[in-house]
């Protein structure tokens, strides 16, 4: 399947080119959230903050557009979630969502 993407021109090559920087991506993202969570608990301690509220997780559905692999634009469904949060109120007064 690789080879007959390269094989299909500047199409083929361009669609190779961007899945491999969606998978180069994974381990930057992944990376990124661990360093985001340090901060954050060392913010928490430094900060002395303490949970005052939490909101619950909702899945949704709604409506989307789509390119179908013939090229033609279609309206499908689609499912939103939102996931639960927890309120920190620190010492500098402000309450932050995470």
């Amino acid at each position: 399947m690789i080879s007959d993407l390269w094989n299909d021109g500047w199409v083929g090559r361009t669609i190779l080119a961007i899945f491999g920087a969606a998978i180069l991506m994974v381990p930057v993202v992944i990376f990124a959230m661990i360093a985001e969570e340090r901060a954050w608990d060392e913010f928490k301690e430094a900060h002395a903050c303490r949970i005052v509220g939490k909101t619950s997780s909702s899945v949704g559905t709604g409506v989307t557009t789509t390119i179908s692999p013939q090229g033609q634009v279609s309206i499908g469904p689609t499912t939103v979630v939102i996931s639960g949060k927890t309120g920190w109120l620190c010492d500098d007064s402000v309450t932050y969502w995470r």
